[in-house]
């Protein structure tokens, strides 16, 4: 599910693009949740859970905390990282105040269905598709987290912790269940306990693994020859993808 806050000082606005995105859901499959918010205040009061979002279309004249400041604000959160941000104004002279925030696209007002639709399309094209991210519940609420972000799951008894460059969490979830997912396709399991994301892996050896962050992670005896066809595979891969780029 794709998780859309709409923060804008213009009720009429934010009830059309909450049928715009709503209808272009409809029309692609593709499951919604929206939520409206009419003040940058309003926005970080109510909605202390913000990362749950996963996109924030944000009007950047805001009165109070405007909308460069949300984003700023967004940005500087670890766990707000991963939010897309899409600006919208009546204004085009914002293009380097914006470029710090890395919003993935920008709508100048009036503001056309059309216009909505290409975005949503969009961000679901480019950043949301099943393999892209994990999604999780944590405090009874949904959550979701770029792949591109997990270095590795650790299974502690009934719990899954989930650790990422900026720290870990832990919820209530099974490896052997994850591993099932096509998220968990992508992760390669080298001891009962641990399934590590390989384009995170520094340095590998026939017993160990040494992960972004520095850790080392033994690879259990009984799985050494998998995981180390999986890495060379996973490595050749990547070199094919670089030798493309170029």
């Amino acid at each position: 599910m794709i998780r859309v806050a709409i923060v804008d000082d213009d009720q009429t606005f934010c009830g059309f693009a909450e049928r715009c995105v709503e209808e272009y859901a409809a029309g692609s499959g593709t499951a919604v949740e929206t939520e409206v918010f009419l003040s940058g205040e309003d926005f970080f009061a109510h909605k202390g859970d913000h990362d749950a979002f996963d996109m924030v279309m944000l009007d950047i004249e805001l009165s109070g905390m405007n909308g460069i400041e949300v984003g700023e604000a967004l940005r500087k959160s670890n766990r707000d990282r991963q939010v897309q941000i899409l600006y919208v104004s009546a204004k085009e002279n914002y293009a380097l105040d914006l470029f710090r925030n890395r919003p993935f696209d920008f709508i100048i007002k009036p503001v056309t269905k059309e216009r909505i639709f290409q975005a949503m399309r969009e961000y679901i094209n480019e950043y949301y598709t099943a393999s892209g991210f994990f999604e999780y519940t944590l405090d009874r609420k949904k959550h979701s987290i770029s792949a591109s972000q997990v270095l590795y799951l650790q299974s502690n008894r009934k719990k899954l912790i989930v650790v990422t460059p900026t720290g870990s969490m832990e919820i209530y979830e099974k490896l052997d269940d994850v591993l099932q997912t096509e998220f968990g396709g992508n992760l390669i399991r080298i001891h009962r306990c641990y399934a590590v994301n390989p384009q995170h892996i520094a340095q590998f050896s026939f017993d160990e693994v040494v992960m972004d962050n520095g850790e080392r992670l033994s690879i259990s005896r009984s799985l050494r020859q998998s995981v180390r066809e999986r890495l060379l595979f996973s490595a050749h891969n990547r070199m094919l993808e670089r030798s493309r780029e170029k």
